[in-house]
C-alpha cells in the first residue's frame, strides 16, 4: 500500500511540474531593451507627449510584434492623437493576444470607444 502511495505522489508531482513547464514556454520572451522602450514610452505618455510615446512603443514592437502591452499602449498613444481608426488594429491585436480577462476587457473597451469617436455605433456595441 505504501508503494502505491509513493507512486501516486511521484506521478502527481511529475504532472504538476510538466504543466508548469508548458505554461512558462507559452509565455513570450520580452527583452530588457523592449521593456526599457515601453518604460520610455510610458514616461512620454504620462507627459502627454503622445507622438514620442508612439515612437517608443513602435520600437518595442519591431522585434516582437506580438508584445501585448506594447500594442495596447501604442493603441492608447494613437488614440490620444485623435487617430481612432489607426488605434483600432492595435487594440484588436492586443485583445487577441491577451490571456487575462482584464487586459482583454480593456482592449475591447477601447475598441468600443474608438468606434464611438468615429460614430460607428453598431461596431461600438
Amino acid at each position: 500500500m505504501r508503494a502505491i502511495s509513493i507512486i501516486i505522489i511521484v506521478l502527481f508531482s511529475a504532472t504538476v511540474f510538466a504543466q508548469k513547464k508548458d505554461k512558462v514556454q507559452d509565455e513570450p520572451v520580452i527583452s530588457q531593451e523592449e521593456k526599457e522602450l515601453i518604460r520610455n514610452g510610458n514616461d512620454f505618455y504620462n507627459e502627454q507627449n503622445f507622438v514620442e510615446a508612439e515612437v517608443q512603443y513602435k520600437k518595442a514592437l519591431e522585434n516582437n510584434p506580438g508584445y501585448e502591452k506594447a500594442n495596447y499602449n501604442l493603441g492608447n498613444a494613437i488614440y490620444q492623437q485623435n487617430r481612432y481608426k489607426d488605434a483600432l488594429p492595435k487594440y484588436e491585436l492586443a485583445s487577441k493576444i491577451a490571456k487575462e480577462g482584464v487586459n482583454k476587457a480593456e482592449s475591447f473597451h477601447n475598441m468600443g470607444n474608438s468606434y464611438m469617436k468615429q460614430k460607428q455605433y453598431a461596431q461600438a456595441i
